[in-house]
């Protein structure tokens, strides 16, 4: 992610910028660039609260309104490009540790990702997509909450990434790989959908 403009998004989830968004930064170390930002520190006022991928949310609330384009390639492309554009990277695992040293990185956060990488590799979910979109806002992390207390965590990220894919492949970190196994179930795209747009849509 060397040179990108990283922000927080509303539920608490790093990410690149959106376009129209005006975020200063240089050319120093991605984890100054975050330091930079101050996410540890940043308000919750109108301006914070605004940071979000509006193509993404668009596309969200087409599918949300039951009006989705009859044209699902069409559909796909977008929303994998603007998956590729957003995570800002196509080393999933960078994404991952990017989010592990945010104090948003809550229990909540964390039991999301597993979730998600739960449909990648089953086609299901534990949890509905919904009570995600309840459960999952962003908050300050504290001593008991944070992710370096959740070895479990760790240990299940790793093992997504062992984990064959449909070519009978490890799913491995990349990005692109992950997607394509993500929308080898059915109605994959939807839930990808409504995952970046928990990551990276509007909160309402």
């Amino acid at each position: 992610m060397e040179g990108k403009y990283l922000v927080v998004y509303q539920r608490g989830f790093i990410g690149v910028n959106t376009p129209g968004l005006n975020v200063e930064t240089n050319d120093k170390a991605v984890i100054n660039k975050i330091i930079d930002l101050r996410y540890n520190n940043i308000v919750d006022d109108k301006d914070s609260a605004e940071v979000y991928n509006l193509n993404i949310t668009k596309i969200y609330k087409t599918l949300n309104e039951g009006i989705l384009s009859n044209d699902r390639l069409t559909i796909i492309k977008a929303i994998v490009s603007e998956a590729v554009r957003t995570f800002g990277t196509n080393d999933f695992d960078d994404w991952v540790d990017l989010q592990k040293k945010s104090r948003y990185f809550s229990k909540h956060h964390q039991s999301f990702i597993i979730d998600t990488i739960r449909f990648i590799k089953t086609g299901k979910r534990e949890t509905s997509i919904r009570t995600w979109q309840i459960a999952v806002k962003k908050e300050l992390t504290n001593s008991h909450t944070h992710v370096s207390n959740n070895p479990g965590f760790n240990k299940e990220i790793q093992d997504f990434y062992r984990y064959p894919a449909i070519d009978g492949k490890p799913i491995s970190v990349e990005l692109n790989r992950i997607i394509t196994q993500w929308l080898s179930w059915r109605d994959g795209y939807i839930d990808l959908i409504n995952t970046l747009n928990i990551l990276f849509g509007r909160l309402n």
